[in-house]
């Protein structure tokens, strides 16, 4: 397990798959979200791969939409040619859309999953 040491997130590194694997839990403000994404740019860059499995469906992003717009519109420019899996809940998929726009916007390759395996073989294609 690869610790940055950022409360609520855990990261590893799948060798199989190629990728830093993230799980989120908790309540999660913006600036606890930008600190763990800059944490996984960095394992990303320590592990020579351009793919995250992010999971946050035991996450609380307690936002307002437009916070969360601009908190991931900040982030999206830091992740140019990147490919992000997000494993989201169905009450969660409004965020991943958010995510899905801006990232495309940026040139990144962001989809979100409700599904790990499905994740797993998005980012395995």
């Amino acid at each position: 397990m690869l610790e940055p040491g950022i409360p609520g997130i855990e990261y590893s590194y799948d060798e199989e798959l190629d990728a830093i694997v993230v799980r989120t839990h908790g309540k999660r403000s913006l600036d606890v979200t930008n600190a763990g994404f800059n944490a996984i740019l960095g394992l990303m860059r320590k592990h020579d791969t351009s793919r995250t499995l992010l999971d946050v469906r035991d996450a609380e992003y307690d936002l307002p939409e437009q916070s969360r717009i601009e908190g991931f519109a900040s982030i999206a420019p830091n992740a140019q040619g990147l490919q992000f899996a997000v494993i989201v809940t169905e009450a969660q998929r409004e965020m991943g859309l958010i995510l899905e726009t801006l990232g495309a916007v940026r040139w990144n390759m962001v989809r979100q999953f409700t599904s790990e395996a499905e994740a797993r073989a998005w980012l395995d294609d």
